[in-house]
């Protein structure tokens, strides 16, 4: 149990031991996910595209985003963000859509050596009543959830809590 106030921030890299991608490679994903379905490498991504017009989006304003984004070379989709809020709303679809397919089961979070999320767990449990005693907090900076769904499986698990047990604490 951790009974000193106790803040962690996490930043970038924090769920890159996991396999998220973060800065250039989640650019990548992005970039390659909205590219023009017309053309050759691309024909995939007819039905994202479907989708994306389903929430209001043109084509056009999809491809636009994609080429804004490709051509401004900035490392990071938050940085590209920052300066062109035209793109806030498709630009936070295309950040969860590239993170989608990373959020499953059998992804690296209980099986990573070092783990610093197991670390950090095994610092602040104490019997599950006494559990949101815990004198912690999270500032992240991340798009994935990979922390709170460590934290939850790991809290399920170790006490065998029903689910709206462990959402409580």
């Amino acid at each position: 149990m951790i009974e000193s106030n106790t803040v962690f921030i996490l930043g970038a890299g924090a769920s890159k031991p996991f396999g998220y991608p973060i800065g250039l490679e989640l650019r990548k994903i992005i970039c390659d996910n909205l590219g023009d379905p017309n053309l050759r490498g691309f024909k995939n991504n007819k039905l994202r595209f479907k989708l994306l017009e389903e929430l209001g989006f043109d084509s056009s304003k999809i491809l636009t985003f994609r080429e804004e984004f490709r051509v401004s070379t900035m490392n990071s989709i938050d940085a590209f963000l920052e300066h062109r809020p035209e793109f806030i709303k498709i630009g936070k679809i295309a950040i969860a859509d590239a993170l989608i397919p990373y959020e499953k089961e059998e992804a690296r979070l209980f099986d990573v050596e070092n783990n610093w999320y197991a670390y950090i767990f095994n610092r602040i449990k104490t019997n599950f009543n006494s559990f949101i005693n815990n004198k912690i907090a999270f500032i992240t900076f991340n798009y994935d959830r990979s922390l709170e769904y460590y934290l939850y499986r790991a809290l399920s698990s170790a006490y065998g809590k029903e689910p709206a047990d462990v959402l409580k604490v």
